[in-house]
C-alpha cells in the first residue's frame, strides 16, 4: 500500500482535500491552526488503496512550534511515496517556502497549488504548466471545493525524483503569477479597515457579538419549547412502559424521574442555542471575519504574557471549553499553551448561556430581546477582560514573556452556507451534544437519589443544601444555588432545574416558563442581588467535567486542572462576596 503525505501553510485547503480523498469528516475553517495533529485515512481507487496522511498546517520546518517539529520528524524517520506540498493560489509566494524546504529532504515531492477559483475570482491569473517547467518538478492545480481528480491523478501516477538542487526558488512569483484585478484587493482593504481599524475594531466586534446573541436567543426560544413537550409526550408513554413491566419504584426514580427528565431538560435546553450559533460561527469562521476578531486581540494577549493565538482559542471556547483547550495546541510556546488551556474557561461555553440568558431575563423583565443580548455581550466582554488578566498573572508566575507573535488574516471568502450549516451541525453541534449526554444520565441518577434518599425526615438534597448555607450567603446566594452548581458540574444546563427542584421539595426536574421561575425565585429570597450574583458564578466558578479531563489530558499534569478550578471560583467568590457588600450597603 502507498503512503500520501499531505503537507502545507495552515489556511491552504489542505483539510478539505484530506477530507475528499479519504471521505472523512475533519473540520475545515479559515484561519491558521486548524489541523493541530496527524490524521490519517484512505483513498480506494482504480482497485488501488492509498494510505493518506495529514500533517499538521506548519509555515516551515524551523522547529519554532510542536506541529513543525512533528512534520519534520515524520519526513526524516518515516516511510512515505510521496509528499503532496498543498499550497494557495492567492498567496502563492509565501507557500511556496515550505515546497522548497520539503523538497531538500525529500525528493518525491508534488507541488499542489490550491484553490485556483479563487485566484481568479481574486484577479489573480496562474501559470501552471509554466511553474512545472521552471521548477523541473510535478506541479498541479486543483479548486479542492469542486474537486480532486487532479490530485488523485498525481496519487495514482508515478512521478520523477526531482533533480537536486531546485534553481528557480525566487523566480515563479515574477514568471508565471499574473495579477489582472486589483478590484476585489482594494475591497478586502476596505473591510479590514472597518474590522480591524483602530477606532472601529472594537465596537464593531460587540456589534457582531450582540447580534449573533440576540438571533441566538430569540431563534432558540419557540424549538426549545417544542423539544421540551415532545420529551413530556415521549416521557409519559415511557413512565408507563415502565410501570406496566412492574419495574420497581426505585429503580423506576432512578430510570425516569433521575436520568431521563435530565436528559430531557439537557437536550431541550442546549441543543436550539448550539444549532443556531455554531452555524454561526462557523459562517463567521468561514467568510474570514472571525479570525479578524481575533487579530484584534492580539496585542492585548501578548502583553499579558501569552500568545496572541490564544484568542483563537478563546473564539473557540465561546462554542465549548474542551474544544478551545484542545486548539490551544495552536500555540508554539509551551507557557503560553498551559496558561490558554487553564483560563479557557473564563470564557461562557454555549452550555452556560441558557443560564445566563434565563437570569438575564429574570433580572429585567420588560426588556427587549436586544437588549437582554446586549447585557449578556457586556457580560462576555467582562470574561474575556479577566481572562486576559488571570492569563497575565499566571504567566507571571510561569516566568513567560510570549511577544506579539502574528496573526495570519486570510482573505475573505463566500462561505457554502448550506454545506456549513450541515457540517455544522453534525460536526459540532451534535458530538457536544452527545457528550452532554454522557454525562447528563449519570447526573440525573446521582439527583434523584439525592432527592430520594431521607434522613430524619429530611432529604439528602436538603441536608446539603443547608451545610452550605452560611458559605453561599457570603456570596449572595443561599445553600441551595450553591449545591446546585456543584451537581450541576457535568452539565452547566441543569443547575437552574435542580435549584427549582430543590424549591419546589420535587422528587424529579420539571420544565416550568420563566414566569412561573421568576415567582419562585422571588418567594425564595431572590431580589437583583441574587440574580446577579448568580449570573457572575455562572460565568466564573470551574470547568466541567468534559473540560477538566481535557485539560489533563493536554497538559499531562493534575496540577493544571486544581489551577483550572481555583482561578475562576476565587474569581467568582470574590466577585460575588463583593454583590454581597453593596447588597449590605445599599
Amino acid at each position: 500500500m502507498e503512503k500520501i503525505v499531505l503537507m502545507g501553510n495552515p489556511n491552504v485547503g489542505k483539510t478539505t482535500i484530506f477530507n475528499k480523498l479519504t471521505h472523512k469528516k475533519q473540520h475545515t475553517g479559515n484561519w491558521a491552526g486548524k489541523t493541530v495533529e496527524v490524521a490519517k485515512g484512505y483513498l480506494k481507487y482504480d482497485k488501488k488503496t492509498y494510505e493518506i496522511i495529514d500533517l499538521p498546517g506548519i509555515y516551515s520546518l524551523d522547529f519554532k512550534s510542536p506541529e513543525e517539529k512533528i512534520a519534520k520528524d515524520y519526513l526524516i524517520n518515516e516511510t512515505f511515496d510521496k509528499v503532496i506540498v498543498i499550497c494557495d493560489a492567492t498567496d502563492l509566494h509565501r507557500n511556496l517556502r515550505l515546497f522548497y524546504e520539503v523538497a531538500d529532504i525529500t525528493k518525491n515531492v508534488i507541488l499542489c497549488i490550491n484553490m485556483l477559483d479563487e485566484a481568479k475570482r481574486r484577479g489573480i491569473e496562474i501559470d501552471v504548466e509554466g511553474i512545472k517547467k521552471e521548477l523541473k518538478a510535478e506541479v498541479i492545480g486543483c479548486s479542492a471545493t469542486k474537486d480532486v481528480k487532479s490530485v488523485v491523478e498525481a496519487i495514482k501516477n508515478d512521478i520523477l525524483p526531482l533533480k537536486s538542487p531546485l534553481t528557480s526558488r525566487h523566480t515563479v512569483i515574477d514568471k508565471y503569477v499574473f495579477y489582472k484585478n486589483t478590484d476585489v484587493k482594494a475591497k478586502d482593504r476596505k473591510i479590514d479597515k472597518l474590522l480591524c481599524g483602530k477606532f472601529t475594531a472594537l465596537p464593531v466586534m460587540i456589534i457582531f457579538l450582540t447580534l449573533i446573541l440576540w438571533i441566538t436567543i430569540v431563534g432558540a426560544n419557540y424549538p426549545s419549547a417544542l423539544l421540551s413537550k415532545a420529551f413530556s409526550f415521549i416521557g409519559k408513554y415511557f413512565n408507563l412502559f415502565l410501570i406496566n413491566i412492574n419495574t420497581p419504584p426505585f429503580i423506576k426514580g432512578i430510570i425516569y424521574d433521575g436520568a431521563y427528565c435530565v436528559l430531557s431538560e439537557v437536550v431541550s435546553v442546549m441543543l436550539p442555542p448550539m444549532s443556531i450559533f455554531f452555524p454561526i460561527f462557523s459562517l463567521l469562521e468561514e467568510s474570514g471575519i472571525l479570525p479578524r476578531i481575533a487579530y484584534n486581540l492580539n496585542k492585548p494577549l501578548s502583553k499579558a504574557g501569552s500568545s496572541g493565538k490564544q484568542a483563537l482559542t478563546m473564539c473557540m471556547g465561546l462554542g465549548c471549553n474542551a474544544v478551545g483547550v484542545t486548539g490551544c495546541r495552536i500555540i508554539a510556546d509551551k507557557k503560553s499553551r498551559i496558561a490558554s488551556a487553564v483560563t479557557n474557561s473564563f470564557i461562557p461555553c454555549n452550555g452556560r448561556f441558557p443560564t445566563l440568558i434565563l437570569l438575564i431575563s429574570i433580572m429585567f423583565k420588560n426588556a427587549s430581546s436586544i437588549t437582554k443580548a446586549s447585557f449578556l455581550t457586556i457580560f462576555i466582554i467582562l470574561s474575556v477582560a479577566l481572562t486576559i488578566v488571570e492569563t497575565n498573572i499566571l504567566s507571571t508566575f510561569m516566568g513567560n514573556d510570549e511577544k506579539c507573535v502574528e496573526i495570519e488574516l486570510p482573505s475573505y471568502r463566500k462561505p457554502k452556507v448550506l454545506k456549513t450549516l450541515i457540517d455544522s451541525f453534525i460536526n459540532k453541534t451534535l458530538k457536544i451534544l452527545v457528550r452532554a449526554i454522557y454525562v447528563a444520565i449519570p447526573a440525573g441518577a446521582l439527583l434523584w437519589i439525592c432527592a430520594n434518599t431521607f434522613i430524619n425526615g429530611n432529604s439528602l438534597l436538603f441536608i446539603c443544601a443547608d451545610f452550605l448555607d452560611p458559605i453561599a450567603r457570603l456570596l449572595a446566594m443561599d445553600g441551595v444555588i450553591l449545591l446546585a452548581f456543584i451537581l450541576g458540574s457535568t452539565a452547566n444546563e441543569i443547575v437552574i432545574p435542580i435549584i427549582l427542584m430543590a424549591y419546589l421539595g420535587s422528587s424529579t426536574l420539571q420544565n416550568y416558563d420563566n414566569s412561573f421561575i421568576s415567582n419562585i425565585f422571588i418567594a425564595n429570597g431572590w431580589d437583583f442581588f441574587t440574580a446577579l450574583s448568580v449570573s457572575l458564578f455562572s460565568l466564573f466558578h470551574w470547568p466541567c467535567t468534559t473540560t477538566l479531563l481535557t485539560i489533563k489530558k493536554e497538559t499531562g499534569k493534575i496540577k493544571y486542572c486544581i489551577l483550572s478550578v481555583l482561578l475562576p471560583l476565587i474569581t467568582g467568590i470574590l466577585l460575588c462576596f463583593s454583590v454581597n457588600v453593596i447588597k449590605l450597603i445599599i
